[in-house]
């Protein structure tokens, strides 16, 4: 109420920016390498992968969950893994058992049923575009899960990664939520 879920994340952001750029400068001191090496190993796949995280992934969820309650969005996000099995059993990264095909389908089956399991006329505890939002941040995240792992495998370091991604995508991160800091009431 008191502040725009971008300004919101904005800060979140800005901090968690400099706190992963402290760490990854440590960790590649220690291991010896460039704080450059992340990006230079794959610059096109980090600078996709931070937009697909941080850009994609966070307008989807903020916007999503302000349209739903906190039980609905819970819900919704905990779909994500599921997301993130059926993606990796399709691009051949993890197989899917018989009993993984069981679960996906009942984890599935039952966020569905609590969505549409509501006596008639009720409201589903937010708005159709919330729900929609949500579920495209949770494939959001699965989708970045998934092609994260052969970049990461390719030697760039998970906090790298992570980091360079982040100060991509923080440019846009700062446009959508820089113009509600005049309105917050400090």
């Amino acid at each position: 109420d008191v502040m725009s879920p971008f300004t919101v994340n904005l800060f979140r952001f800005a901090i968690a920016l400099a706190v992963l750029g402290a760490l990854h400068f440590r960790d590649a001191s220690r291991r010896g390498v460039s704080w450059t090496e992340s990006l230079r190993r794959a610059p096109l796949a980090v600078v996709g992968l931070g937009l697909l995280a941080h850009v994609a992934y966070q307008t989807a969820f903020i916007l999503g969950i302000d349209r739903l309650t906190a039980g609905m969005g819970a819900l919704l996000m905990a779909t994500a893994p599921l997301w993130t099995s059926l993606l990796a059993h399709a691009a051949r990264i993890d197989r899917l058992s018989r009993a993984g095909w069981i679960g996906v389908g009942l984890g599935l089956l039952g966020a569905l049923l609590v969505i549409l399991g509501r006596p008639r006329g009720a409201e589903i505890d937010g708005t159709w575009s919330g729900v929609a939002l949500v579920l495209a941040g949770a494939f959001a995240w699965a989708l970045f899960t998934v092609l994260a792992r052969p970049v990461l495998l390719r030697g760039v370091s998970s906090l790298g990664l992570t980091f360079w991604g982040l100060l991509v995508a923080f440019p846009l991160l700062t446009a959508l939520g820089a113009p509600g800091i005049v309105d917050v009431p400090w």
